[in-house]
């Protein structure tokens, strides 16, 4: 999750399962600007009709939420319709602007469409800071191709380097070389697969980066300056 103190503006980068139950413990679905999907595997957007009945039938939320993802992962889902929902599709090259947030959109090299975003947003002191997010992606696409400026860039960094090669994801080496590779002053990776020691992936991504990497966990926050 992405949000503006300065403003409030507040987006979820997809949704997972997990992600409905994790989210209510720290923020209030009232306050969510908008869910940005990656792609249609489900482990992206699987908990995405569960926060369509809470908000349509426990929360009772008036404003529209906005719910954008590439072309074809709405008629996957069961509950995102109706008034209380704004679904948009976007593509490669596309960009749309939430409130005071700038995102724009690349496709990756994994299945179908899947979609790494650039996002220009504010600190609290009200200057910009540019977030880079890969989903999921294969080597056939780098994140340097998100642009200059990176503040901080959330990788995908799924397995070890004894994996490489077998799957279109990344090792921690190859997260950290990336990011090293497109100049971003910090890291933070995610999405390991659970059988993998995750510590191994985040000294592997140390090492690659050459600077400590942060490993996303359920309640951290990390407060990122330009």
């Amino acid at each position: 999750m992405v949000k503006e103190w300065g403003t409030g503006t507040t987006v979820l980068l997809d949704m997972g399962s997990g992600s409905f139950s994790n989210y209510q413990r720290f923020f209030n679905l009232d306050e969510l600007d908008a869910v940005i999907l990656s792609h249609s595997h489900p482990d992206h957007w699987a908990d995405i009709d569960s926060l369509a009945v809470a908000m349509r039938y426990t929360i009772g939320r008036t404003r529209p939420l906005r719910i954008i993802a590439p072309e074809g992962v709405m008629r996957l889902t069961q509950h995102v319709h109706g008034p209380l929902f704004e679904w948009g599709e976007v593509a490669s090259g596309s960009s749309i602007t939430i409130q005071n947030m700038h995102l724009s959109f690349y496709a990756t090299d994994h299945v179908l469409t899947t979609l790494a975003i650039r996002i220009d947003a504010h600190d609290v002191s009200g200057d910009v800071v540019t977030l880079g997010y890969t989903a999921d992606t294969g080597t056939g696409w780098q994140p340097k191709e998100l642009g200059d400026g990176l503040d901080m860039l959330i990788s995908e960094a799924t397995f070890t380097s004894a994996y490489e090669g077998k799957s279109q994801h990344l090792s921690g080496r190859q997260a950290g070389q990336f990011a090293r590779e497109a100049g971003a002053q910090a890291l933070m990776v995610t999405h390991h697969w659970s059988n993998i020691d995750k510590v191994a992936i985040l000294n592997e991504a140390t090492d690659a980066f050459g600077d400590e990497v942060i490993q996303a966990h359920v309640g951290l926050g990390v407060l990122v300056r330009s």
